[in-house]
C-alpha cells in the first residue's frame, strides 16, 4: 500500500501533468495549423466538418485520424459550424490511462489511475491503456505473526507461532508478538563455580550465581558449597585481654581461647602473657644483700632490683651525697672551669665541688673596666675623672671600659677662618672658613673681623620698573639704575623697548607708502605705517572684483569651482568674471531614457526607449527611467542533465527542470529519465524478513537481496556470534581439554566455548596455601593475618605456609621509667630510668611524662648583648634577658643608658618651645631640647624677625648713642618691620621713648591720599595729594630744638624722590605762626634743588636734583663761619658713592629757625593746601648741633644697606 506522502506527490505529479497536457494541447494546435493541410490527405485544422462522420460537406476528405477529430469547439455566435480539433497528447504513462481511443468524431479519453488505500496493495500496475488493480491486505489469526509486512505492491505474509517450549530443555527467552514468532532457548547449566539458585521452567532459564571464592581472613568455612548451596563463612572468634589463644584457627575451624593465670601478692610475672600463651609466675625478693641497694622496686612484672654500692666516686667526681639502702652513693663532676660570667673562687676537694663567684659585668656609676676578669680573678673598676682640667674639654665621654678623653681649647682660630663659637667644658672652638669673596649676586658690605664672617648683600638684581642698568654692579659696589624714556616724541615711533639694560630707541615715522604699494596700517606709537605691495594680477582661483587704490588693495573674488547640485558649468571663469551655471535636465521626456547622467561639464544625455524585443529574444527587464529595455535570447534546448518543464513566452524564457541524478536514499531507479520526463524511483526493501539476512545490499539500480539464517550450530561446534540482519550466525569449534596450567572453570554450551582459568601459581601477598589445584578447582589460599590484634605485636613474620605469630605488648613502664620508644607492630615497648634532678648550671625546661625524661636546659649565665636580666634563673626557669631599648621612641630621648640590670630610660621630647621662648638646640637621641628666653630689642632697635618657637627675635643694629638725634627721630622700619605687605599708615611716631608721646607725624589729604609702610624697604611710600604733620601746641616749641638766631642744627632725610621736577615741591617744612610762607629747608622747584628759603634771608645756593626713584641721603646743616656768619649746607651721597657732595648757600641763614612747633613733609604751599610729596621716606632726624663728617659717614653707614 503506498504511503501517505507517495500519494501526496502522486497527485502532485497529476497536477503538473495536467498542465503539461494542456502545454502540449497549445502546441500541437499550432504544429497542425503550420504543418497540416490537404495535402497530407486530411483536412487541415480548423476546416469546417460533419460531427457524424468527420468529413468534410463533400464527404471525401476527413479529419487527420489520430491527429484530430471533429469538434464543436470552434462553434461561434457567427459560425455555428463544426471544426477539425487537435487530438489530445498521449496520456501520462503511471498517472492517466487511456479510457477510449481518438476517433473521426471524437478525441483521446484519459482517466485518472486508481490509488490504492492505505489497506491495500498494488496486484496489476496500470499501463498506457488499463487501470491499477488493488486487492485487500491480508490479516493474520490469532495463532499467526506477520513474516513479513505488506508493501505497496506486496500482500502481507503470516506464518503459525511456534509450539510452546519444553520444560528443562528450552525456556522461553521472547513471547509471540502480531509481528515475530516465540523463541525457544536451551537451558543453560552452572559452571564449576556456581550454584543453582532457582530451577528452569518452560517460561525461565536457570539462574546461577557465583560461589564465594574464600572466606575473609577474619572467618573460617562452617559449610562446604555444593551445586545448589553457597560456601558458609563465619568470623573467628577473638580472644580477650584476659584469655589466650589455645588452639590455632584453620580454614575450616575456629580459634580456641582460655584465661590467663593471674600471680598472687608474693609473685610477679616470670614471663609475660602472650595471645598464644600463658602467663608464668615466681616469688619475688625481699631484702638486698648486704653491699647492694635496691636500685628498682617490684613491680607486678618485675622481681626487686639489687645493685652493688658505689665505694669511691671516680676521678673528676666528687660524692655528693651517701649510699642508703634505696640509693647508691650520688657521685657529681666536678666543675672543670666555672661557667662565662663566673670565676673560680675555691678548688674542688673529694666532698665538694669548685666554688665559682659571679663576675662583676659593670663597674658602678662613676666607674669603669681598669681590667678584664680572669678565670681565677673579678673585673678591675677605677674611678672615672668627673671634669676635665682647665684649658681642656671633654673631647670623649667615659664609657664602662675607658676614662674621660680630655684634649687641649684651640685659642686662637688659625690665619683665615674666624671663632665661630667659643669653646664649652665638651666642645672645642669652633672656628669656620671665613668668606674670601661674596658669592655671585652679592657684595662685599663689611669686611671679616676675627669674631665675625665678611658681610655679603645682595646685589640689585633688576633696576626698577622706569629704570635701566646704566653701570654693572661690583664687587664693592651695587648696580647703578638710570631713568627710561617714557614716550617717544611726536613724528617718531618706538623701535625698540626699554630693556633691563638700555633705554628706549626712538625712529622717524614713515609720511607716505611709495608707488606701488598701499597704506595696510597707520603708524602707532611702538609701529611705523605699514606699506603693502599691490596685487598686480588676482591669484590663479580667483578673478578682480574691485581695482586697488592708495588705502585699499585690488579686490580679489574666488572664482566658483564647482557648480550647485542641478546645475553644470556653460562657461569657464576669465579673470574679470565668474564661472556660468546652467541647470540641469532633472528627467528625461516620456519614451526615453537617461543614456548619460549629468556632469560638472555637460547636460542629461537622453535617448529613446526599445518598444519591442526581436524575434528569438524576450523580454528580460522592463525599461526604467535610466535604463533601456533588456533583450535575451531564448533557450533553444535545455541542457544536459535538464527537461522542458514550460515553452518559451515573449516575457519568459523556456523553463528547464533539474533530472533527478540519484534516486533519494530508500529507493532505487526503475525508469531512467528523456527529454520530457524525469528519472523514475522505486521504494528500496528496507529490511530482510524473519529468518533471512541481507546477502547483498541495494543499489542505485536493484533492490536488496534476502538469503535464510543458520538455525543451529552442527554438533562439536558453539555459536560464536549470534545472526544480524546483514550476516549469518557464525559457528567456532569446541576446546576439548584445557591447557596444562589452567583448569576448566566452565563446561562448554550451544553458545559457549569451555572456560579454561590459569591455575594461580603463588598465593597472592597476604595469603598462604591453604590447599593445592586440581584440575577442577584452584589453589586455595587463606589470608594472613595482617596486623596483630591492638596490645599485641608481631613476634614472628608469616611464611608463605604459616600465619603470623602475635604477642602481648608492655601497657605501662614501671614507676621512675619512662617509654623511650613506643611499641611498633614488630617490637614491644622501651623503658628508660627518669632523670630526678638537673645538674648544676641548668634548669628543668620540661618535667617527665610516661613518654618522656626529664629536660634540662643550660641556665643563660649573662644576658647576651643588647638584653639585660629582668629575672634571676630558678631551678624550674631560665633567666630572663629582655631587648634593651636600642633607641628611643621618635618624640623621647634617652635620659639614662641601659645596664646590666636595667633597660634604658626614654623620656618624652619638648615638641614646642614656651610662649617667650624659643628652641636654642634641637633635641637629640641623648638630650632634650634646650629652650632660652626670647630677647628684646632696645628703645632705637627694630624687630627684623619676630621671635618664634624656633628662632630668637632678630633686631636691627642700633645707631649708638652718640650719633642719635636730639629733637626728633623717625625711622620706617619702626612701621614696616612687621608687615609682610604693603601696610596703611596714619601716625608716625618719634623712636625716643621720652619725645614719643608729642612728636608724632599724622597724614591727611585729599581723596587720592595713599600712605604705607612696606617691610621691603623698609619706607613710608606717600603718593597722591597727602601732607605728613607733626604739629605741637601753641607756644610748644620742639624739645632740644635752639631759639637763637646763631643755634647751629642739621636736618637729615632718606628718601627717593619719584617726581622731583614737576613744578615748586617741598620735601621739608617747618614753621609756626610768626614765621612767614618760606620756611622750607630742603625743595626743588623744576629742574634744581634749593635749601633754605627765609621772609628774612636770600635764597641759598640751588644744586641739580636727585636721581629719580633712586634712594638718597640728604643732610642740611646750619653752621657759623669764623667770622659770625650763618652758613647752610646741603650734604647728599647715593649708596654707590665713596663721600658726600656738599653744596653751601650764598645768602645768610641767620633767619633760622626760632621756637618752631611744627613740620610738614610734602607741602606744596603752606597758604595753598596743595600736597604733592610723591616719595618714599625712609628716615626723618632733627639735631640741635651742626653734625660733623665723621657722624655723617656713620649715619651713612648705618642706612647704606636700606638705600640698595
Amino acid at each position: 500500500m503506498p504511503s501517505k506522502s507517495c500519494m501526496a506527490r502522486g497527485l502532485g505529479e497529476l497536477g503538473l501533468v495536467v498542465l503539461l497536457l494542456a502545454n502540449v494541447g497549445s502546441a500541437t494546435a499550432e504544429l497542425g495549423r503550420r504543418s497540416l493541410g490537404s495535402a497530407a490527405g486530411c483536412l487541415d485544422l480548423g476546416a469546417n466538418c460533419n460531427p457524424a462522420t468527420g468529413s468534410n460537406a463533400a464527404g471525401s476528405v476527413k479529419c487527420c485520424a489520430g491527429i484530430s477529430f471533429c469538434s464543436a469547439s470552434g462553434k461561434t455566435g457567427k459560425n455555428n459550424a463544426y471544426k477539425c480539433a487537435a487530438v489530445s497528447a498521449p496520456c501520462p504513462v503511471g498517472l492517466y490511462y487511456q479510457s477510449a481511443a481518438p476517433t473521426f468524431t471524437s478525441d483521446r479519453g484519459c482517466m485518472p489511475v486508481t490509488i490504492c488505500s492505505a489497506d491495500q496493495y498494488e496486484a496489476v500496475a496500470p499501463t498506457s491503456l488499463s487501470d491499477r488493480l488493488c486487492h485487500q491486505v491480508t490479516k493474520c489469526a490469532m495463532d499467526q505473526f506477520q513474516a513479513s509486512p505488506p508493501t505497496w505492491n506486496a500482500d502481507r505474509v503470516c506464518a503459525p507461532v511456534s509450539p510452546a517450549c519444553h520444560a528443562g530443555i528450552t525456556f522461553q527467552s521472547a513471547a509471540p508478538t502480531g509481528t515475530s514468532d516465540r523463541i525457544c532457548s536451551p537451558v543453560s547449566s552452572c559452571l564449576a563455580e556456581e550454584y543453582e539458585v532457582s530451577a528452569p521452567t518452560a517460561l525461565a532459564n536457570r539462574v546461577c550465581a557465583k560461589i564465594r571464592v574464600a572466606c575473609g581472613v577474619d572467618e573460617y568455612e562452617s559449610a562446604a558449597p555444593t551445586s545448589i548451596s553457597d560456601r558458609v563463612c563465619r568470623l573467628l572468634t577473638v580472644c580477650t585481654e584476659s584469655e589466650f589463644q589455645s588452639s590455632a584457627p584453620q580454614w575450616n575451624k575456629d580459634r580456641g581461647c582460655s584465661e590467663h593465670s593471674v600471680c598472687n601478692a608474693n609473685e610477679y610475672e616470670a614471663v609475660a602473657a602472650q595471645w598464644n600463651a600463658d602467663r608464668k609466675c615466681a616469688p619475688v625478693t625481699a631484702v638486698c644483700p648486704t653491699g647492694t641497694y635496691s636500685a628498682a622496686d617490684p613491680t607486678p612484672t618485675a622481681d626487686r632490683q639489687c645493685a652493688p654500692v658505689t665505694a669511691v666516686c671516680p676521678t673528676g667526681t666528687y660524692s655528693a651525697a651517701d649510699p642508703t639502702p634505696t640509693a647508691d652513693r650520688q657521685c657529681a663532676p666536678v666543675t672543670a672551669v666555672c661557667p662565662t660570667g663566673t670565676y673560680s673562687a675555691a678548688d674542688p676537694t673529694p666532698t665538694a665541688d669548685r666554688q665559682c663567684a659571679p663576675v662583676t659585668a659593670v663597674c658602678p656609676t662613676g666607674t669603669y673596666s681598669a681590667a678584664d676578669p680572669t678565670p681565677t680573678a673579678d673585673r678591675l673598676c677605677a674611678p672615672v675623672t668627673a671634669v676635665c682640667p682647665t684649658g681642656t674639654y671633654s673631647a670623649a665621654d667615659p664609657t664602662p671600659t675607658a676614662d674621660r678623653q680630655c684634649a687641649p681649647v684651640t685659642a686662637v682660630c688659625p690665619t683665615g677662618t674666624y671663632s665661630a663659637a667659643d669653646p664649652t667644658p665638651t666642645a672645642d672652638r669652633q672656628c669656620a672658613p671665613v668668606t674670601a669673596v661674596c658669592p655671585t649676586g652679592t657684595y662685599s658690605a663689611a669686611d671679616p673681623t676675627p669674631t665675625a664672617d665678611r658681610q655679603c648683600a645682595p646685589v640689585t638684581a633688576v633696576c626698577p620698573t622706569g629704570t635701566y642698568s646704566a653701570a654693572d654692579s661690583t664687587p664693592t659696589a651695587d648696580r647703578l639704575c638710570a631713568p627710561v624714556t617714557a614716550v617717544c616724541p611726536t613724528g617718531t615711533y618706538s623701535t625698540a623697548d626699554p630693556t633691563p639694560t638700555a633705554d628706549r630707541q626712538c625712529a622717524p615715522v614713515t609720511a607716505v607708502c611709495p608707488t606701488g604699494t598701499y597704506s595696510a596700517a597707520d603708524p602707532t606709537p611702538t609701529a611705523d605705517r605699514q606699506c603693502a605691495p599691490v596685487t598686480a594680477v588676482c591669484p590663479t582661483g580667483t578673478y578682480s572684483a574691485a581695482d586697488p587704490t592708495p588705502t585699499a588693495d585690488r579686490q580679489c573674488a574666488p572664482v566658483t569651482a564647482v557648480c550647485p547640485t542641478g546645475a553644470y558649468s556653460a562657461a569657464d571663469p576669465t579673470p574679470t568674471a565668474d564661472r556660468q551655471c546652467a541647470p540641469v535636465t532633472a528627467v528625461c521626456p516620456t519614451g526615453t531614457y537617461s543614456a548619460a547622467d549629468p556632469t560638472p561639464t555637460a547636460d542629461r544625455q537622453c535617448a529613446p526607449v526599445t518598444a519591442v524585443c526581436p524575434t528569438g529574444t524576450y523580454s528580460a527587464a522592463d525599461p526604467t527611467p535610466t535604463a533601456d529595455r533588456q533583450c535575451a535570447p531564448v533557450t533553444a534546448v535545455c541542457p544536459t542533465g535538464t527537461y522542458s518543464a514550460a515553452d518559451p513566452t515573449p516575457t519568459a524564457d523556456r523553463q528547464c527542470a533539474p533530472v533527478t541524478a540519484v534516486c533519494p536514499t530508500g529507493t532505487y531507479s526503475a525508469a531512467d529519465p528523456t527529454p520530457t520526463a524525469d528519472r523514475q524511483c522505486a521504494p528500496v526493501t528496507a529490511v530482510c524478513p524473519t529468518g533471512t539476512y541481507s546477502a547483498a545490499d541495494p543499489t542505485p539500480t536493484a533492490d536488496r537481496q534476502c538469503a535464510p539464517v543458520t538455525a543451529v550450530c552442527p554438533t562439536g561446534t558453539y555459536s560464536a556470534a549470534d545472526p544480524t540482519p546483514t550476516a549469518d550466525r557464525q559457528c567456532a569449534p569446541v576446546t576439548a581439554v584445557c591447557p596444562t596450567g589452567t583448569y576448566s572453570a566452565a563446561d562448554p554450551t550451544p553458545t559457549a566455548d569451555r572456560q579454561c582459568a590459569p591455575v594461580t601459581a603463588v598465593c597472592p601477598t597476604g595469603t598462604y596455601s591453604a590447599a593445592d589445584p586440581t584440575p577442577t578447582a584452584d589453589r586455595q589460599c587463606a589470608p594472613v593475618t595482617a596486623v596483630c590484634p591492638t596490645g599485641t605485636y608481631s613476634a614472628a613474620d608469616p611464611t608463605p605456609t604459616a600465619d603470623r605469630q602475635c604477642a602481648p605488648v608492655t601497657a605501662v613502664c614501671p614507676t621512675g621509667t619512662y617509654s623511650a620508644a613506643d611499641p611498633t607492630p614488630t617490637a614491644d615497648r622501651q623503658c628508660a630510668p627518669v632523670t630526678a634532678v638537673c645538674p648544676t648550671g641548668t634548669y628543668s625546661a620540661a618535667d617527665p611524662t610516661p613518654t618522656a625524661d626529664r629536660q634540662c636546659a643550660p641556665v643563660t649565665a649573662v644576658c647576651p648583648a643588647g638584653t639585660y636580666s629582668a629575672a634571676d634563673p630558678t631551678p624550674t626557669a631560665d633567666r630572663q634577658c629582655a631587648p634593651v631599648t636600642a633607641v628611643c621612641p621618635t618624640g623621647t630621648y634617652s635620659a639614662a643608658d641601659p645596664t646590666p640590670t636595667a633597660d634604658r630610660q626614654c623620656a618624652p621630647v619638648t615638641a614646642v618651645c614656651p610662649t617667650g621662648t624659643y628652641s636654642a638646640a634641637d633635641p637629640t637621641p641623648t638630650a632634650d631640647r634646650q629652650c632660652q628666653t626670647c630677647s628684646e630689642c632696645s628703645a632705637f632697635q627694630f624687630v627684623v624677625t619676630a621671635c618664634s618657637s624656633t628662632s630668637d627675635t632678630v633686631c636691627t643694629v642700633q645707631l649708638d648713642a652718640p650719633d642719635r638725634p636730639e629733637t626728633l627721630y623717625l625711622d620706617a622700619r619702626a612701621l614696616a618691620s612687621h608687615a609682610s605687605q604693603p601696610a596703611v599708615v596714619t601716625s608716625w611716631a618719634d623712636l625716643d621713648p621720652a619725645r614719643a608721646a608729642t612728636h608724632v607725624f599724622t597724614f591727611t589729604g585729599g581723596s587720592n591720599c595713599s600712605v604705607t609702610a612696606s617691610a621691603s624697604a623698609p619706607a613710608v611710600n606717600m603718593t597722591g595729594t597727602c601732607l605728613g604733620r607733626l604739629t605741637l601746641p601753641a607756644k610748644t616749641p620742639l624739645l632740644n630744638w635752639g631759639t637763637s638766631n646763631t643755634s647751629e642744627f642739621t636736618a637729615v632725610v632718606l628718601h627717593r624722590p619719584r617726581i622731583p621736577n614737576a613744578g615748586s615741591r617741598q620735601v621739608l617744612y617747618m614753621g609756626n605762626s610768626t614765621i612767614g610762607t618760606n620756611s622750607a629747608f630742603i625743595w626743588y622747584n623744576q629742574a634744581v634743588a634749593r635749601i633754605g628759603v627765609n621772609a628774612g634771608a636770600s635764597d641759598v645756593s640751588a644744586t641739580s636734583l636727585p636721581a629719580v626713584n633712586t634712594w638718597v641721603l640728604e643732610f642740611v646743616t646750619r653752621t657759623q663761619t669764623a667770622g659770625g656768619r650763618m652758613v647752610l649746607s646741603l650734604h647728599r651721597r647715593y649708596a654707590t658713592d665713596t663721600s658726600f657732595t656738599s653744596f653751601t648757600g650764598n645768602g645768610s641763614a641767620a633767619g633760622y629757625p626760632v621756637g618752631f612747633n611744627e613740620i610738614n613733609l610734602g607741602r606744596y604751599w603752606r597758604l595753598a593746601p596743595i600736597y604733592a610729596p610723591e616719595e618714599e621716606l625712609g628716615a626723618l632726624m632733627l639735631y640741635n648741633r651742626a653734625i660733623d663728617g665723621n657722624t655723617m659717614d656713620r649715619v651713612f653707614a648705618h642706612y647704606r644697606d636700606r638705600m640698595v
